[in-house]
């Protein structure tokens, strides 16, 4: 092998990572996400299906600009609607609606000086007024009668922080959800998804142990927890957070069993934080976001397509422009 060989393959060497790094350092710059899926097999838990032709997506990054490409069953002809709407608001606003059901009864009782979680299958103690208080306090427990509590079997587990409760253990934070605990990861996440710092429970060691930890949080593009309570704005009305869909909370429920518990108040849609464009021939259109669309923590994109079409495969890439400007605020992150 000649020594200009063994050069070009020196050379070879050192400039493949280097243009790795450039290309790793290129996409946390401008990052790109593309979201691939057909309507009928969703099962992406970052997006959020709706009724008709209507779909909700949390994308990771902030972005600038968004690409939609469809795939049809048949081309548009001249009297096929075409219009696609854009609305920017917080996810939980499109998360759909169920009737109320599925709701865990209970209530606290008092009995010889100890309080319980009293269900309609077994008792709970409590064992700490700390958790006490995340069912809404010594105040809301009614005297146990004798021959109601020596019925009712007690449960090997002790009752934990109710659903909801944000807990503060060992420098963490958590939210407790389905009787685990879930690490918040980074305080931009707990703000994004609106919780409420004065909210946040000192817990033990000892009070939090009783909850096993989930293995991972739900990140900005999924849906909130198990057990988070939602305040409608406009109506006033209360829903509880289950499984990506809401149930509705009378007002007597949520303040027998959940007024602890701060609800997330979800405005309404703000018609400036909308847009509408058409689609070409091809199933395609480009949006440039105006300021007022522009994606925060904890926002997400809703997407209304025309009723009647028939889609194939929906493609949504979500852009950043090439700018210095986008170059200086990655540099401000690294600061």
């Amino acid at each position: 092998m000649s020594s200009k060989h063994k050069k070009i393959i020196i050379y070879s060497l050192y400039l493949f990572p280097a243009l790795l790094a450039i290309l790793v350092v290129f996409n946390k710059i401008f990052p790109t996400e593309t979201y691939s899926f057909k309507l009928k097999e969703l099962d992406q838990s970052n997006i959020i299906l709706a009724e008709g032709n209507s779909f909700t997506i949390a994308p990771l990054q902030d972005p600038q600009k968004i690409k939609v490409a469809l795939e049809l069953e048949t081309n548009f002809s001249e009297e096929t609607a075409n219009e696609i709407i854009l609305r920017k608001g917080f996810a939980a606003i499109f998360y759909p609606q169920k009737k109320e059901k599925g709701l865990l009864e209970f209530e606290l009782g008092k009995y010889a000086g100890k309080f319980y979680l009293i269900t309609e299958t077994e008792k709970k103690l409590i064992p700490t007024p700390n958790i006490l208080q995340s069912y809404g306090g010594e105040a809301k427990a009614k005297p146990i009668a004798k021959n109601k509590f020596e019925k009712l079997p007690l449960s090997k587990e002790l009752a934990g922080f109710l659903d909801g409760t944000l807990i503060k253990s060992q420098d963490s934070i958590f939210i407790i959800s389905d009787g685990k605990k879930i690490v918040v990861p980074s305080p931009q996440i707990f703000d994004g998804l609106k919780y409420d710092w004065e909210k946040v429970v000192p817990a033990e060691e000892k009070e939090a142990r009783i909850h096993s930890g989930s293995p991972a949080f739900l990140s900005l593009a999924s849906p909130h927890p198990n057990g988070t309570i939602l305040e409608d704005a406009a109506s006033g009305n209360y829903y509880l957070v289950d499984n990506g869909e809401l149930i509705g909370l009378s007002r007597e429920l949520y303040e027998k069993n959940y007024s602890a518990i701060a609800p997330i108040k979800l405005a309404s849609f703000n018609p400036k934080e909308e847009i509408r464009t058409t689609l070409d021939k091809n199933g395609r259109c480009f949006l440039e976001l105006p300021a007022t669309l522009k994606a925060e923590e904890g926002n997400a994109y809703n997407f209304q397509l025309p009723k009647k079409m028939s889609i194939k495969e929906i493609k949504i890439r979500f852009l950043r422009n090439i700018s210095w400007e986008n170059i200086k605020i990655l540099l401000r992150k690294f600061r």
